[in-house]
């Protein structure tokens, strides 16, 4: 479990407690001070900065759990789509999952939530 007055803003606690990345312990010494957040239930900020991030773990494929499985399923139907865009707009290349970032929102509108993902790489 990782602290909850862990920096929310610039950097989403979620990819921290999966290890998808290491954090800078510049951002690690941010904490929320907003009434109410505790950090006493999380592991000490010094154990996270030496960890080493875990990409790409091998899952059972197609992914079992649904949402893993919908995105999954997003780059299967629109993937192609998405490449023939991109090499409209930007020539032969290819998006960099290094030089990287991303981005959830939530939106609302008389139709329900729905929710907005943004990748953001190198082209």
């Amino acid at each position: 479990m990782l602290p909850t007055r862990l920096i929310t803003r610039t950097i989403p606690r979620a990819p921290l407690h999966h290890s998808a990345y290491r954090p800078l312990s510049r951002t690690l010494h941010q904490t929320d001070t907003r009434p109410g957040v505790d950090d006493t239930n999380g592991p000490k900020l010094c154990t996270l900065d030496s960890s080493l991030p875990d990409r790409g773990r091998v899952v059972d494929m197609p992914p079992k759990d649904p949402l893993i499985y919908r995105l999954y399923e997003i780059v299967q139907n629109y993937g192609y789509a998405y490449k023939g865009v991109l090499n409209e707009k930007f020539g032969d290349g290819i998006m960099s999952a290094i030089s990287f970032s991303t981005r959830v929102d939530r939106e609302v509108d008389e139709k329900g939530e729905w929710v907005k993902i943004t990748l953001r790489g190198k082209w």
